[in-house]
């Protein structure tokens, strides 16, 4: 129906931890392979094969540490018993606000407001590297073109409203209100891009 808002996934080290920059953490797992944690939410989502693919790029191994939800991930992150944590900015916003979590890098093409001051990984060497978070309106296969039309239609009147942009800004998030077509491919290109990084590196739901 419509791809409703996009945003960005960011990177972030605790407080204590000596990574300043996301260049810290490639030459330190450079000189440790595999020793270094990440936290996610859970394995196969987009946090986990962002960072796959962050590693492929730039040549580095650290140690995935996937958790049940994006809420047991926080609270170890923020007690320090994970040193990485990449993450929706939702759930973490407080916490870099706060200081106890540090941002290292953001996943949209250059920096964002949600998370100012922080650079993007294609701006850090990793060329071309972008991994928005998404939410998309869907509908079942096989509804009638009109009926998609007027759902369309009252979200694109919904998305224009300054006060719901303003809500959903507020939240990480940056209204986009496509057509369905734009939506389709968009999410067509998802699906082939991650794919080929989930078959390249064997992620599986058990691993």
């Amino acid at each position: 129906v419509s791809l409703v808002a996009t945003g960005p996934l960011c990177m972030v080290a605790h407080k204590d931890t000596p990574y300043h920059s996301f260049r810290d953490v490639v030459e330190d797992a450079k000189r440790r392979p595999g020793d270094i944690n990440y936290a996610t939410s859970g394995v196969g989502g987009l946090a986990h094969v962002a960072t796959t693919l962050l590693q492929q790029q730039g040549g580095f191994q650290l140690a995935h540490v996937p958790y049940r939800g994006a809420g047991p991930a926080v609270q170890d992150a923020i007690a320090g018993h994970v040193p990485l944590f990449m993450s929706n900015v939702v759930a973490i916003s407080q916490h870099m606000k706060s200081g106890v979590l540090r941002p290292l890098g953001v996943t949209t093409p250059g920096e964002t407001p949600h998370v100012p001051g922080a650079p993007s990984f294609a701006q850090q060497g990793f060329g071309g590297f972008e991994a928005p978070t998404w939410w998309a309106m869907q509908a079942p296969a096989r509804v009638p073109a009109p009926i998609i039309a007027r759902m369309h239609q009252a979200l694109a009147g919904v998305l224009a409203d300054p006060d719901v942009r303003a809500k959903l800004e507020e939240q990480g998030a940056d209204v986009v209100s496509s057509t369905p077509e734009e939506c389709g491919r968009f999410i067509r290109a998802e699906i082939e891009k991650w794919g080929k990084v989930i078959r390249d590196n064997d992620i599986r739901a058990d691993s």
